[in-house]
């Protein structure tokens, strides 16, 4: 993606909403163009109904894959039909309390055959900003020090 010259970034702690919305329609005219749907948007009676429509995957682990400690039925066949379609599975969790390792430790113990690779933390994603972005002003201005020092910020 080419950022047009004319395009001012603020800073990461100025940005508002106007201009996330002006950084979008700059960019607008290089992200890939909405496709329809030959036939229009469908309703189906089970999730299974789109594997023969999809090359990939990206479920939400609570809801899609468990309700708090039990799976959802038909879960395990429904991953085992998309290995089988060769269908790329991500897992996405929010869960703030832990981040991906337990999450993909607690669907393997459930059965899941899911690579490490294929969940995602919410969690684990803003602890990589965090690290990237410790040294910024409005970290050191805005995160109390004891908490710097637990993410590994300075």
């Amino acid at each position: 993606m080419t950022v047009p010259a004319s395009l001012r970034m603020p800073a990461p702690d100025a940005i508002t909403l106007d201009d996330i919305i002006r950084i979008y329609e700059a960019l607008r005219g290089q992200m890939p163009a909405a496709r329809s749907v030959p036939g229009g948007p469908r309703r189906t009676g089970r999730l299974a109904d789109i594997l023969p429509h999809v090359d990939a995957l990206v479920l939400d682990g609570f809801g899609v894959i468990n309700i708090g400690g039990s799976l959802i039925d038909g879960i395990l066949d429904f991953l085992d039909e998309a290995e089988a379609r060769g269908i790329a599975v991500m897992v996405l969790t929010n869960g703030a309390g832990q981040g991906a390792d337990a999450s993909w430790q607690k669907y393997r113990n459930w059965g899941l055959d899911l690579a490490r690779a294929q969940v995602v933390s919410s969690r684990d994603s803003l602890e990589a900003a965090c690290r990237r972005l410790r040294t910024a002003a409005w970290w050191r201005r805005w995160v109390p020090p004891r908490a710097r020092s637990a993410s590994g910020g300075s």
